[in-house]
């Protein structure tokens, strides 16, 4: 239907179409960014609080306020597992706040995560683990976040992907509105 035909109570002063201010989140809007970034921060973990699953609380609600689409941006630890066999040359992230249904695998133990590759040479260092820039996660609807209980494993059979010691994890994710 052509936007003009509908009557001015349709349009707003710019000629937009309703469709842009029906079926929308009533409450708070942010209308001059469609990217929104959170940052994680797993804290200092230090022996037994290194075994995931990670139970993180937001400092403050985050909003969603579009559906949008979930990349993880970076991936950087301090104290993980070094890369040197078959059961260590990545990671396997979860995040039970996300639709993680869109990863499909040939194991059981893969599939619905994300795969993080495991740059790390060495104990004790600082690494970004990532493949490439913006992996996509998946899509989420409007919603307000305010925990992330995080899942996050090596691809072996171990509980961890740190040493027994002092480790710690960051991450970006971008959420970039899809519509």
């Amino acid at each position: 239907m052509d936007i003009n035909l509908l009557p001015p109570d349709f349009r707003n002063n710019k000629g937009e179409n309703i469709k842009d201010f029906t079926y929308q989140n009533t409450g708070y809007k942010n209308t001059r960014l469609n990217k929104r970034i959170l940052n994680v921060d797993s804290g200092t973990l230090i022996d037994a609080a290194i075994h995931s699953p990670y139970k993180l609380t937001l400092q403050e609600k985050f909003k969603i306020d579009k559906k949008s689409d979930i990349y993880l941006d970076s991936f950087t630890t301090f104290n993980s597992l070094i890369n040197t066999d078959a059961n260590n040359i990545g990671f396997l992230l979860s995040i039970d706040e996300f639709n993680n249904n869109n990863s499909f695998s040939n194991t059981p133990n893969i599939h619905n995560k994300i795969f993080i590759p495991n740059d790390a040479t060495a104990t004790t260092i600082t690494v970004t683990h990532k493949g490439k820039k913006l992996n996509y996660i998946g899509t989420i609807n409007p919603i307000e976040i305010t925990e992330l209980n995080i899942t996050l494993t090596p691809l072996g059979a171990t509980t961890t992907i740190f040493n027994e010691a002092e480790s710690r994890f960051l991450m970006e994710l971008i959420f970039i509105e899809n519509e």
